[in-house]
């Protein structure tokens, strides 16, 4: 049985406004952008497990405090999809499926090669950021401190330096290199 990390409205409540915040810090590292619309700063140039994962590092990290009681397995677990069809006027989504399909090594490389595709906030790679996306950042924050990956906004947004660039420079392999790596550990550690 995952244990949830919201063991009451005030951790819920606290954690969001963690999580919020990190978009805040993530959105602010894109110099030239105008951030008074949706997507904008962290759409460029950024793949969509890291929008989602990076925030949740403080999310859940913020609102313990010990190490013991760190064990957050439901971001682990349970990893949903939006209907791209089912965005609202303002773009939410507001009919969310589970994933059925197992979390193998291929279906992860998959995830995070296809993570970087324009658009790929459209539902399905989105959504899959707060879970995939998110053992995917806690592997990068384990290389390369947990600040490497809120690095990688910084040099893409404020540097304008490519993904590829930045990830080899703050990690020093590839991403094509990276990608089985964070693969293995996603198939891994997900509880499906």
């Amino acid at each position: 049985e995952p244990r949830s990390a919201y063991t009451s409205f005030a951790v819920h409540e606290e954690s969001t406004i963690n999580h919020e915040y990190a978009h805040q810090v993530q959105q602010r590292q894109f110099k030239d952008e105008f951030l008074g619309e949706r997507w904008s700063g962290m759409a460029v140039g950024v793949p969509c497990f890291l929008m989602e994962g990076t925030a949740r590092i403080p999310e859940l990290v913020l609102i313990f405090d010990t190490a013991e009681e760190f064990e957050p397995s439901d971001a682990r677990t349970g990893a949903y999809l939006y209907d791209p069809e089912s965005a609202d006027e303002l773009g939410n989504f507001t009919v969310t499926m589970n994933l059925s399909e197992e979390v193998t090594v291929e279906f992860a490389e998959d995830y995070l090669r296809t993570s970087q595709e324009p658009q790929c906030q459209a539902g399905y790679q989105y959504a899959l950021g707060y879970h995939l996306g998110y053992i995917a950042t806690q592997g990068l924050a384990a290389i390369g401190g947990v600040e490497s990956t809120m690095n990688l906004f910084t040099r893409i947004g404020y540097n304008d330096i490519p993904f590829e660039e930045a990830f080899e420079g703050i990690y020093g392999i590839t991403w094509e290199e990276a990608v089985p790596i964070l693969a293995a550990l996603i198939s891994k550690e997900y509880l499906s």
